[in-house]
């Protein structure tokens, strides 16, 4: 069993992609059911595929992850927080500096967003919601984001909506089976 992109610790998630390699042929239902049948309570499996043993592993071909972020109106006003949003839309560059190794390394954030929005909630916090590249050689990361807004990634709740597989992005390749 292999994970398609492990979420960051402290995230939560509601579309996990796993490649399972069984020993045996087994129907599709069948092992949507015996998987199903074994899950901690409250996990459920959306959807089973058989996928060719000689195609490609998944994190192959995940271009994009869509993240979602609660921001309440003690960590940043929403008008402050929608004139930042704005701002990254605008930047050319977003340069920002990862470590790595022990060593830091300068890199450009924007062309890893590939949208990034703002709305508000019915109880006066911030929706923001980010799509990012995410590909094995390219990866926009969600506290990156929240850090270039201004905000401690510690302090917000980030939760993956959806990933994006073997589509074209920008700032990504080419993907598909």
């Amino acid at each position: 069993m292999q994970f398609a992109t492990a979420t960051s610790l402290g995230m939560t998630s509601q579309c996990e992609l796993v490649d399972v390699w069984l020993t045996e042929r087994v129907e599709v239902s069948a092992a949507h059911a015996k998987i199903e049948a074994r899950m901690a309570p409250g996990l459920g499996i959306v959807a089973v595929e058989e996928v060719p043993l000689g195609g490609p592993a998944l994190q192959m071909l995940i271009r994009a992850s869509t993240y979602t972020a609660v921001i309440a109106p003690d960590l940043l006003p929403y008008e402050t927080l929608a004139e930042r949003v704005a701002a990254v839309n605008s930047a050319e560059q977003l340069i920002r500096e990862r470590t790595s190794k022990g060593k830091a390394k300068n890199y450009d954030l924007r062309p890893l967003i590939l949208s990034l929005t703002i709305a508000p909630t019915p109880t006066d916090e911030a929706l923001l919601t980010m799509e990012l590249v995410l590909t094995p050689s390219q990866t926009g990361r969600p506290d990156e984001l929240l850090s270039e807004l201004g905000l401690d990634p510690l302090d917000v709740l980030v939760h993956r909506e959806s990933l994006t597989i073997g589509e074209e992005v920008a700032g990504g390749g080419r993907g598909g089976r």
